[in-house]
């Protein structure tokens, strides 16, 4: 079976559309998982309460987060967010979407 690197290899496209294939390509083979958003939050924040959903269907490229952390104490709302998305600086390289429902301390939870 060939790949979708394979085929634009093949094909009769090239210059940037080429490049652009390509790059798809190497994203989808290292597709962020809920797994991977989980332990990075984990490992960053954590947290008492966790929920992540992959809301594309499978292929890693919209999550929606709900995270209870008592790193959240005393925080604006923009701040847990900023907190939030530095603790995903690598996996928002690839997705396409990350939708924070809850960020909240324990106790609001």
């Amino acid at each position: 079976m060939l790949g979708l690197a394979g085929l634009v290899r093949r094909s009769s496209v090239s210059g940037a559309a080429a490049f652009n294939l390509r790059r798809f390509a190497g994203v989808m083979g290292d597709a962020v998982t809920v797994e991977k958003v989980e332990a990075s939050l984990k490992g960053a924040l954590a947290p008492a309460q966790l929920e992540v959903i992959d809301t594309s269907g499978g292929c890693g490229a919209s999550f929606q987060v709900s995270i209870a952390s008592q790193a959240f104490e005393g925080k604006k709302l923009i701040e847990k967010h900023r907190m939030v998305n530095d603790a995903l600086k690598e996996e928002l390289k690839t997705i396409h979407a990350l939708s924070i429902k809850k960020c909240v301390t324990p106790d609001k939870w």
